[in-house]
């Protein structure tokens, strides 16, 4: 991460102003940190919102219902974040498996779903937890052999489904992670209707989150990851730091997302990886070249940490300007 946005992997720098007058560098290594990065982040937060956005309109176009399914873990301050993590994504894999996830899908007609990995941090420490968008089908099929209305699949999910995930949920959390971490039965799993305007926000892919200019913020009391950040990177204390360096470990290599098998095939979505999606935001970003620095002047900029102030009067298109922020010199008066 230290390499993103500084070294070169081109022969020269490329200052590129785009059609909407920001800024931006060509020619530099990208890290792809979905979960850490301020720069890769919002690029890729930005295309897996529009591919979840995209998922939703395809689940309403079929006639299906969309729910959001959230589930949390019991966490104390001194649990250790990268075991937490481990063990919540293992309970929700042994929870969306074998023959009783089979029964329970026949049961609610479910069509699939895409889980996200989210956390805060509070009194009690690092709260990890998942945010699954769950599809059902409007009509649920009757079983062979019986007569009847058929059921709807968001009935049937808010119905017996609720009590059925929240006692399998409580059951392999326990089994993965122990006592200590099982959920209560009321607010361990929490199933709400997802409204199409909210699963990019509800999902954790709002990209204004990393720099704050959102309305989505965590519970009182509690700090979201990047404003962990943000606090630490404004002179915050000791904790902020370890707090952040912690989140940074835990998180490096996860997954943000998780469809379940089938989903993309259904709803003709490619499987992309964050690199991928990061380089075509870039492309999509393209724009005027307005200046090029080789090796010597991309080291001397770096030097003079004037790298924002480059971007800042490209922005601004005052050539002069421009021309003086590259040489070093200062302005004439």
């Amino acid at each position: 991460m230290r390499k993103c946005g500084r070294c070169r992997i081109d022969d020269e720098v490329t200052v590129v102003r785009r059609a909407d007058g920001s800024a931006s560098l060509a020619g530099l290594a990208r890290c792809g940190s979905v979960w850490a990065c301020p720069v890769c982040a919002p690029a890729i937060l930005a295309e897996r919102g529009e591919e979840l956005g995209r998922l939703g309109t395809w689940a309403l176009e079929q006639g299906h219902h969309v729910a959001m399914l959230s589930l949390t873990v019991r966490h104390a301050w001194s649990d250790s974040l990268d075991e937490t993590l481990e063990g919540v994504a293992r309970s929700y894999s042994r929870l969306c498996s074998g023959a009783p996830w089979a029964r329970f899908c026949a049961r609610v007609g479910m069509v699939g779903s895409v889980r996200a990995l989210e956390m805060t941090h509070g009194p009690n420490g690092h709260h990890p937890h998942i945010h699954a968008l769950v599809i059902v089908r409007d009509e649920v099929p009757l079983p062979e052999g019986v007569h009847g209305p058929c059921v709807s699949g968001i009935d049937a999910l808010f119905g017996a489904g609720w009590d059925w995930l929240s006692e399998r949920w409580s059951t392999v959390v326990t089994r993965e992670l122990g006592d200590p971490y099982t959920p209560s039965l009321e607010h361990g799993c929490v199933l709400t209707v997802a409204e199409h305007c909210d699963y990019i926000a509800k999902m954790g892919l709002d990209m204004r989150e990393v720099s704050g200019s959102t309305e989505k913020h965590a519970a009182e009391g509690h700090r979201t990851p990047w404003e962990i950040g943000r606090d630490a990177a404004k002179g915050g204390d000791a904790t902020d730091w370890m707090l952040w360096r912690e989140y940074e470990r835990a998180t490096h290599g996860r997954r943000q997302l998780v469809w379940s098998r089938g989903l993309r095939a259904l709803c003709g979505a490619e499987e992309q990886t964050d690199a991928a999606l990061l380089e075509r935001a870039e492309e999509r970003g393209a724009g005027v070249e307005v200046a090029r620095l080789g090796a010597s002047d991309w080291a001397w900029m770096l030097a003079r940490r004037a790298v924002c102030e480059l971007l800042d009067a490209a922005e601004t298109a005052d050539a002069a300007r421009l021309s003086r922020v590259v040489s070093g010199r200062e302005p004439d008066d």
